[in-house]
Protein backbone atom coordinates (compact mmCIF):
# COMPACT_ATOMS: atom_id res chain seq x y z
CA UNK A 1 0.00 0.00 0.00
CA UNK A 2 1.19 3.26 -1.09
CA UNK A 3 -1.07 5.83 0.34
CA UNK A 4 -3.85 5.53 3.05
CA UNK A 5 -6.72 7.36 1.12
CA UNK A 6 -9.93 6.96 3.85
CA UNK A 7 -9.71 5.59 7.37
CA UNK A 8 -12.36 4.54 8.91
CA UNK A 9 -12.74 4.77 13.08
CA UNK A 10 -16.42 3.57 14.30
CA UNK A 11 -15.52 4.08 17.99
CA UNK A 12 -15.25 7.64 17.39
CA UNK A 13 -12.19 8.04 19.09
CA UNK A 14 -9.23 10.84 19.14
CA UNK A 15 -7.00 8.33 17.45
CA UNK A 16 -7.07 6.66 14.44
CA UNK A 17 -3.59 5.04 14.34
CA UNK A 18 -5.20 1.53 14.54
CA UNK A 19 -8.20 1.81 11.34
CA UNK A 20 -10.77 -1.00 11.45
CA UNK A 21 -11.64 0.08 7.31
CA UNK A 22 -9.56 2.02 5.53
CA UNK A 23 -9.66 2.69 1.77
CA UNK A 24 -5.44 2.35 0.20
CA UNK A 25 -3.73 2.98 -3.10
CA UNK A 26 -1.39 0.64 -4.07
CA UNK A 27 1.30 0.96 -6.42
CA UNK A 28 3.49 -2.52 -7.00
CA UNK A 29 6.35 -4.15 -9.32
CA UNK A 30 8.58 -7.13 -9.34
CA UNK A 31 10.28 -9.62 -11.20
CA UNK A 32 7.95 -12.83 -12.20
CA UNK A 33 8.91 -16.41 -13.17
CA UNK A 34 5.75 -18.27 -13.84
CA UNK A 35 4.75 -22.02 -16.08
CA UNK A 36 2.16 -21.52 -17.32
CA UNK A 37 0.45 -24.97 -17.39
CA UNK A 38 0.62 -27.94 -19.96
CA UNK A 39 -2.20 -28.75 -22.47
CA UNK A 40 -2.35 -31.90 -24.95
CA UNK A 41 -4.85 -30.89 -27.40
CA UNK A 42 -5.76 -33.86 -30.35
CA UNK A 43 -5.19 -32.56 -34.15
CA UNK A 44 -6.53 -35.38 -35.68
CA UNK A 45 -5.29 -38.64 -36.70
CA UNK A 46 -5.22 -40.19 -33.30
CA UNK A 47 -1.92 -37.77 -32.72
CA UNK A 48 -1.90 -35.01 -29.86
CA UNK A 49 -0.15 -31.78 -29.67
CA UNK A 50 1.22 -30.91 -26.32
CA UNK A 51 2.38 -27.13 -25.04
CA UNK A 52 4.41 -26.41 -22.75
CA UNK A 53 4.01 -22.32 -21.68
CA UNK A 54 6.68 -20.22 -19.77
CA UNK A 55 6.38 -17.03 -19.03
CA UNK A 56 9.07 -14.10 -17.34
CA UNK A 57 7.60 -10.40 -17.06
CA UNK A 58 7.93 -6.94 -14.65
CA UNK A 59 4.12 -6.16 -13.52
CA UNK A 60 3.58 -2.17 -13.29
CA UNK A 61 0.18 -1.69 -11.26
CA UNK A 62 -1.54 0.45 -9.56
CA UNK A 63 -4.91 -0.08 -7.42
CA UNK A 64 -6.92 0.31 -4.70
CA UNK A 65 -7.28 -1.95 -1.63
CA UNK A 66 -10.43 -1.68 0.61
CA UNK A 67 -9.51 -3.13 3.84
CA UNK A 68 -10.25 -4.30 7.66
CA UNK A 69 -8.46 -5.60 10.96
CA UNK A 70 -9.36 -7.08 13.97
CA UNK A 71 -7.53 -4.59 16.00
CA UNK A 72 -4.12 -3.82 16.71
CA UNK A 73 -1.64 -6.52 16.28
CA UNK A 74 -4.41 -8.73 14.82
CA UNK A 75 -4.55 -10.28 10.82
CA UNK A 76 -6.34 -8.27 8.03
CA UNK A 77 -8.42 -8.89 4.95
CA UNK A 78 -8.32 -6.75 2.03
CA UNK A 79 -10.03 -6.71 -1.37
CA UNK A 80 -8.44 -4.99 -4.16
CA UNK A 81 -8.66 -4.50 -8.19
CA UNK A 82 -6.65 -2.22 -10.08
CA UNK A 83 -4.51 -2.67 -13.50
CA UNK A 84 -1.38 -1.70 -15.38
CA UNK A 85 1.36 -2.83 -17.89
CA UNK A 86 3.49 -5.89 -17.76
CA UNK A 87 7.00 -4.51 -19.27
CA UNK A 88 9.97 -6.66 -20.11
CA UNK A 89 7.61 -9.65 -21.18
CA UNK A 90 8.99 -12.61 -22.11
CA UNK A 91 6.41 -15.47 -23.10
CA UNK A 92 7.15 -19.02 -24.74
CA UNK A 93 5.35 -22.02 -25.61
CA UNK A 94 7.47 -25.48 -26.77
CA UNK A 95 5.46 -27.72 -28.96
CA UNK A 96 6.16 -31.52 -29.43
CA UNK A 97 3.57 -33.98 -30.67
CA UNK A 98 2.79 -37.98 -29.78
CA UNK A 99 3.79 -39.45 -33.59
CA UNK A 100 7.32 -37.76 -32.74
CA UNK A 101 7.11 -35.24 -35.95
CA UNK A 102 9.44 -32.22 -35.26
CA UNK A 103 8.32 -30.11 -32.43
CA UNK A 104 9.14 -25.95 -32.57
CA UNK A 105 9.33 -23.43 -29.88
CA UNK A 106 7.15 -20.28 -30.32
CA UNK A 107 8.59 -16.85 -28.34
CA UNK A 108 6.10 -14.10 -27.82
CA UNK A 109 7.37 -10.79 -26.85
CA UNK A 110 4.61 -8.32 -26.70
CA UNK A 111 5.73 -4.53 -26.70
CA UNK A 112 3.90 -3.59 -23.74
CA UNK A 113 0.43 -5.42 -23.01
CA UNK A 114 -2.23 -4.12 -20.21
CA UNK A 115 -3.72 -6.14 -17.45
CA UNK A 116 -6.61 -5.84 -15.46
CA UNK A 117 -6.79 -7.07 -12.04
CA UNK A 118 -8.70 -8.14 -8.64
CA UNK A 119 -7.42 -9.44 -5.37
CA UNK A 120 -8.59 -11.18 -1.91
CA UNK A 121 -5.72 -10.89 0.32
CA UNK A 122 -4.89 -11.79 4.18
CA UNK A 123 -2.35 -10.47 5.91
CA UNK A 124 -0.93 -11.56 9.26
CA UNK A 125 1.13 -9.18 11.31
CA UNK A 126 4.85 -10.39 12.64
CA UNK A 127 6.38 -7.52 14.43
CA UNK A 128 3.91 -5.14 15.24
CA UNK A 129 4.46 -2.22 17.52
CA UNK A 130 1.76 -0.72 19.39
CA UNK A 131 3.53 2.85 19.63
CA UNK A 132 3.67 3.16 15.66
CA UNK A 133 0.46 1.39 15.20
CA UNK A 134 2.28 -0.88 12.98
CA UNK A 135 4.07 -3.87 11.80
CA UNK A 136 7.42 -3.60 9.98
CA UNK A 137 7.27 -7.44 8.80
CA UNK A 138 3.71 -9.27 7.81
CA UNK A 139 2.90 -12.45 6.68
CA UNK A 140 0.82 -12.60 3.33
CA UNK A 141 -1.07 -14.88 1.28
CA UNK A 142 -3.18 -13.51 -1.72
CA UNK A 143 -5.36 -14.84 -4.50
CA UNK A 144 -5.62 -12.81 -7.76
CA UNK A 145 -7.48 -12.59 -11.28
CA UNK A 146 -5.86 -11.01 -13.86
CA UNK A 147 -7.30 -10.64 -17.51
CA UNK A 148 -5.11 -9.42 -20.16
CA UNK A 149 -5.49 -7.60 -23.35
CA UNK A 150 -5.03 -9.93 -26.41
CA UNK A 151 -0.63 -8.99 -26.96
CA UNK A 152 -0.23 -11.22 -30.02
CA UNK A 153 0.36 -9.83 -33.38
CA UNK A 154 3.96 -11.24 -34.35
CA UNK A 155 5.90 -13.69 -33.05
CA UNK A 156 9.42 -16.10 -33.27
CA UNK A 157 9.29 -20.16 -34.20
CA UNK A 158 11.76 -22.04 -34.08
CA UNK A 159 12.37 -25.48 -35.07
CA UNK A 160 15.45 -27.22 -36.31
CA UNK A 161 17.57 -24.24 -35.85
CA UNK A 162 15.57 -22.41 -38.23
CA UNK A 163 13.91 -19.11 -36.72
CA UNK A 164 11.23 -17.57 -38.70
CA UNK A 165 8.83 -14.81 -37.45
CA UNK A 166 4.80 -15.16 -38.44
CA UNK A 167 1.74 -13.56 -37.74
CA UNK A 168 -1.66 -15.75 -36.81
CA UNK A 169 -2.17 -15.88 -40.72
CA UNK A 170 1.02 -16.84 -41.57
CA UNK A 171 2.03 -19.11 -38.38
CA UNK A 172 1.69 -23.40 -40.26
CA UNK A 173 0.69 -24.50 -36.51
CA UNK A 174 -1.64 -21.78 -35.00
CA UNK A 175 -0.84 -21.04 -31.29
CA UNK A 176 -4.68 -21.71 -30.53
CA UNK A 177 -6.80 -24.39 -32.39
CA UNK A 178 -9.66 -23.29 -34.03
CA UNK A 179 -12.00 -25.53 -31.78
CA UNK A 180 -10.37 -24.96 -28.26
CA UNK A 181 -11.34 -21.44 -27.29
CA UNK A 182 -8.17 -19.81 -25.05
CA UNK A 183 -8.65 -17.30 -22.55
CA UNK A 184 -5.76 -14.68 -21.33
CA UNK A 185 -6.68 -14.73 -17.82
CA UNK A 186 -5.16 -16.20 -14.92
CA UNK A 187 -5.82 -17.13 -11.66
CA UNK A 188 -2.57 -16.79 -9.39
CA UNK A 189 -2.15 -17.67 -5.66
CA UNK A 190 0.75 -15.58 -3.66
CA UNK A 191 2.58 -16.20 -0.17
CA UNK A 192 5.53 -14.39 0.94
CA UNK A 193 6.44 -11.34 3.19
CA UNK A 194 6.10 -7.66 3.14
CA UNK A 195 8.15 -5.06 4.64
CA UNK A 196 6.18 -2.01 5.65
CA UNK A 197 8.08 1.51 5.08
CA UNK A 198 5.10 3.99 6.35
Amino acid sequence: PLIPVVVVDPLDSNSVKVPVVGLELEFASGYDLSTGGTTNDPIGGGVFQTTTRNSSYIPVTLGLNVRTNFGGGAPSIYIGAGGGVWIIADYEEDLSYSDNSPGLTRTMRPSLPFGLYGALGFELPLMYDPNDANSMFDLFAEIRLTEMTTYISNYDETSGGQTTTVTQQTDPTPPYLQDQARSASNVSLSLGFKFNIY
